[in-house]
């Protein structure tokens, strides 16, 4: 692998293809992201809800698409990465149209970034100054092979339009998460390439910062002696290290800025169970996301719920009754679908939530909100 400037988390296929025998032609967590399990049910042990927790739907309809417009009058197709701006608002990326959304707190939807050559964007970040980082699957060209994750950069327009993404850094694989680091860098998930790596916002080639490129595997240790399993999600956390959904390990882990792999929470199994972290059971967590406190959410996509590890490092689920599919209500009975991002207020009380289609081309595209007490 190449040295790089960004931090980034790369994951190798255990396929000399790169992809699994399920993956379709889009890019969710049921195309090329599925892993153990795919398509069955975890086995369920203690679920502990949280109370007073409801689910409602921001924005999207029962529609794909890329209509701009108010709530249910606006659509998406297949949102898959979501961030929150400095004022508030959302910006979320449409994998199969290729274009960057910005979402108001009130749920108006306008699209501010598109390109023909901007393909397949799965994550974003944004940067203090306002600037959006974006990870897709295809190059500056828009060819999409297993080397052409291509990391962008797009400054939004001043009154709105259409602005043109640019070229950070190339030549990943599937950048799948990506975080704000300090120094002007960005830790960055490549999910097939199994590492983690650090690159600067500005252009240049990523470094590796911890795993081995194309081997998948579990351990716990510095740079080259620690392993990942397909990391997907990745979030920055208060002390200045991230959380990582390593999703076929079905564990979260920490890594520092220095390159220290350890485990947050999750014992391997693909399972649902809530309790102490080191017990906790995840099916396939793909989206992370943090709150100031440094409490973490986990998209927990095969489980299809929300889950939290609490700063005193208990796990418990805060939305979704373990259906796939749509529906709005308590958490307990609330209903998600594909999830593969979210973002989270500082405070923690509001989680919000890319509730796309997971990439089976179904119509499931709707911006989705969790209210916590």
């Amino acid at each position: 692998m190449a040295s790089r400037g960004l931090v980034l988390v790369l994951l190798a296929s255990s396929f000399a293809c790169g992809k699994l025998p399920t993956e379709v032609s889009h890019g969710g967590s049921s195309g090329d992201d599925a892993g153990p399990g795919a398509g069955g049910t975890p086995p369920v042990g203690t679920v502990t809800f949280v109370d007073g927790v409801t689910v409602s739907t921001l924005a999207g309809s029962d529609s794909t698409g890329s209509q701009d417009g108010t709530g249910s009058g606006a659509s998406f197709d297949n949102p898959t990465g979501i961030a929150l701006d400095g004022a508030g608002n959302l910006v979320v990326v449409d994998y199969d149209d290729a274009v960057v959304r910005l979402v108001t707190p009130q749920g108006v939807v306008t699209s501010v970034a598109s390109a023909t050559n901007f393909v397949d964007p799965f994550d974003v970040v944004v940067a203090s100054d306002g600037t959006y980082y974006v990870g897709t699957d295809a190059d500056a060209t828009g060819t999409k092979t297993f080397t052409t994750g291509t990391v962008w950069q797009v400054v939004p327009l001043q009154g709105g339009g259409l602005a043109t993404p640019t070229v950070v850094s190339a030549g990943f694989s599937r950048p799948r998460g990506l975080a704000l680091a300090g120094g002007g860098a960005l830790f960055v998930s490549d999910r097939d390439e199994s590492v983690v790596d650090m690159q600067p916002t500005a252009a240049s080639s990523p470094s590796l910062l911890a795993g081995i490129s194309g081997s998948q595997g579990y351990q716990d240790g510095t740079g080259g002696a620690a392993q990942f399993n397909t990391p997907v999600g990745v979030a920055a956390l208060p002390d200045g290290s991230f959380a990582v959904a390593d999703s076929f390990n079905n564990r979260i882990r920490r890594v520092t800025s220095s390159g220290d792999v350890s485990t947050l929470a999750g014992d391997g199994t693909w399972a649902l169970n809530d309790g102490p972290a080191a017990s906790a059971q995840f099916a396939r967590p793909s989206a992370v996301a943090a709150d100031a406190a440094g409490n973490v959410y986990v998209s927990d996509i095969d489980n299809h719920r929300i889950r939290r590890i609490d700063t005193a490092g208990n796990v418990e689920t805060i939305a979704g009754d373990g259906n796939a599919s749509y529906a709005d209500g308590p958490g307990n009975v609330a209903e998600l679908y594909g999830q593969e991002g979210i973002a989270v207020t500082p405070d923690g009380k509001t989680l919000y939530v890319a509730d796309g289609n997971g990439g089976d081309g179904s119509a499931h595209s709707h911006v989705r909100v969790i209210a916590i007490p």
